[in-house]
């Protein structure tokens, strides 16, 4: 197979397409950065007054949940990442957003 210059031209569009499209996953994937870090410091302290209180936690953390929203969102990229239903990112947002309190062993009506 001959490369034509159409080849060379479209080439060098989509080489310019993924930088662009690259750059912009790298800015929203730094956007989230503050966001994953109050997660972790919340968990840290809710998981700590819950020890106190003498509660433990059911179900998955809010970081492992968190984890699986993005990873379900990332699912054009698979092999590259591990492998997340679009599903399980949804019941993992579900779950994420949800009241600690409702999750808790030890809390009013668990």
């Amino acid at each position: 197979m001959t490369a034509t210059e159409s080849d060379r031209v479209r080439a060098a569009e989509l080489a310019g397409e993924l930088a662009a499209a690259g750059a912009r996953f790298v800015a929203r994937a730094k956007d989230l950065a503050p966001d994953a870090g109050e997660l972790a410091r919340l968990d840290a302290e809710l998981r700590a007054v819950e020890g106190r209180l003498g509660r433990r936690r059911r179900g998955p953390s809010p970081a492992q949940l968190a984890a699986d929203v993005v990873l379900g969102h990332l699912a054009a990229l698979r092999p590259n990442v591990p492998f997340v239903t679009s599903a399980a990112g949804e019941a993992a947002a579900e779950l994420l957003c949800r009241d600690r309190q409702l999750t808790m062993e030890g809390a009013p009506g668990a």
